[in-house]
């Protein structure tokens, strides 16, 4: 069974435990071998080891051993072990723990993301608001234009979390990115003062989709 479960012919299997022990991946030999010294100086009856083991055929299988240990006085005469593969078991662990980290976090984006809705819809109906008593001919229009456009940017966003959270499929959309630089230029402008100047450069043939 040893031979059919970890991939060895029997002419390569050496029935003595240092051949084990050279078989437990190199990693975790200093662990394994620490805890048999454990048990052996405690005159433990078991000894249980989780460690990786080198099969037959090069790969690694994760194993847990359970070995009693048969005592004669204060000697211990022989060490008698069982190996379990619980290689896709480990796997199957590590796969529900990332799927439950996963979930939290989404439970997380989208109580941010409910909270930042709320957030906008105040900046958004403030800057209406601020935008409709200005004169045409008001500088502050253009300022709030930004702050209108980057809300609908930062709504945008928090649909997107709103997605993960609920494990919907995105809707990826054409961009026409000379609007979108257009719109960072004209906030850069402002950000940065007038001794920065911001020059771009764009392809005017270039259209959302192209």
């Amino acid at each position: 069974a040893f031979y059919d479960l970890f991939r060895f012919d029997s002419a390569d299997v050496a029935l003595t435990r240092e051949w084990f022990e050279s078989r437990v991946h190199r990693d975790d030999r200093a662990p394994a071998e620490a805890a048999m010294r454990e048990a052996l100086s405690n005159q433990q009856t078991e000894c249980a080891r989780r460690f990786r083991f080198e099969r037959g055929d090069g790969t690694v299988a994760v194993v847990e051993e359970r070995a009693v240990i048969a005592w004669s006085g204060e000697v211990a005469d022989r060490v008698v072990g069982s190996l379990a593969d619980v290689t896709v078991q480990r796997q199957v662990g590590e796969q529900l723990a990332i799927a439950q980290r996963m979930e939290a976090v989404g439970r997380l984006a989208g109580g941010v993301a409910h909270d930042f809705n709320n957030i906008l819809t105040a900046i958004r109906g403030f800057a209406t608001v601020a935008l409709d008593e200005q004169l045409p001919s008001s500088r502050a229009r253009e300022d709030i234009d930004q702050i209108l456009q980057a809300s609908d940017r930062a709504a945008a966003l928090s649909r997107q979390l709103l997605a993960f959270s609920r494990r919907q499929v995105l809707q990826p959309q054409l961009v026409d990115v000379n609007e979108s630089i257009g719109n960072l230029h004209r906030m850069l402008t402002r950000v940065l003062g007038e001794d920065v100047e911001v020059r771009t450069r764009l392809d005017r043939t270039l259209r959302a989709g192209t």
